[in-house]
């Protein structure tokens, strides 16, 4: 049976960096797994772990488009694809001048 596990987040609007105090180990493993060690362990599993707010992104709400605008944005895009393969990426220069 699952328990409670709780997150807390705590930051300053005007500060660079995000506390993060955690019991949860999808939240231990994502952060240890990307390289961040926690500064705080308590005897109960606790960690506490300092990231930079940068990583911190809210959810956006879900764009809604009309068929209409869907359109026009794809044939943009299958234009510039187009595009592109005509012109093709700049060769790497390779060997000394």
């Amino acid at each position: 049976m699952a328990f409670e596990r709780e997150t807390i987040i705590n930051f300053c609007e005007g500060g660079i960096e995000a506390d993060i105090y955690t019991h949860s180990e999808k939240w231990i493993n994502r952060l240890e797994k990307i390289g961040i060690k926690p500064y705080a362990v308590n005897d109960k599993g606790g960690k506490s772990y300092k990231i930079p707010k940068s990583y911190l992104k809210l959810p956006r709400a879900k764009r809604i488009m009309s068929e209409e605008k869907r359109k026009v944005m794809s044939d943009r895009m299958t234009e510039r694809l187009k595009t592109m393969k005509r012109v093709g990426r700049p060769k790497k220069q390779t060997g000394s001048v």
